[in-house]
């Protein structure tokens, strides 16, 4: 019987790394900070596919910032007050994110018709709720459409 053990252990220990791994895996992805931002899509062709939206975030920096490294994002989360060009190792900014021009973001299948008719609409803003975590990584999480002549400041 006791001859049993150590291959059940054998056998149990790689199940239990890989559950350890991925748990510790899960929880740093569901750190940072979370942020809504206003985008702009370029209208019902921005799917891909049908399951994705191709965005472009609108980050309302001036002009001739194109080239900045890293972006600060300043506000009281998720309430985005402000925007401003920086560099990655910038210490006085609580939540610095990559600079990157938008993203990609799946959408369920059953949410598709609704998305692409609200993408077409001019009276509606797509909104993306995203995350920035310490390394300063967006991650998409979410899209959400308000009304034009709503303010994301506002809220």
């Amino acid at each position: 019987m006791t001859a049993g053990w150590p291959r059940l252990a054998a056998l149990a220990l790689p199940v239990l790394g890989l559950g350890a791994a991925w748990a510790w895996t899960d929880a740093r992805a569901r750190q940072g900070t979370e942020w809504e931002v206003p985008v702009s899509a370029s209208g019902p062709r921005a799917s891909l596919r049908g399951r994705y939206v191709r965005f472009r975030y609108d980050w309302a920096l001036p002009e001739g910032i194109d080239g900045a490294e890293a972006l600060c994002l300043e506000g009281a989360p998720p309430r985005l007050a402000a925007v401003r060009a920086t560099v990655l190792s910038d210490r006085r900014c609580r939540s610095l994110a990559r600079a990157t021009p938008g993203g990609l973001l799946y959408v369920p299948q059953e949410q598709v018709p609704t998305i692409r008719r609200q993408l077409a609409d001019p009276a509606f803003a797509p909104v993306v709720r995203i995350r920035v975590n310490a390394s300063g990584a967006i991650t998409p999480l979410s899209l959400r459409f308000e009304g034009r002549g709503e303010r994301l400041q506002e809220r």
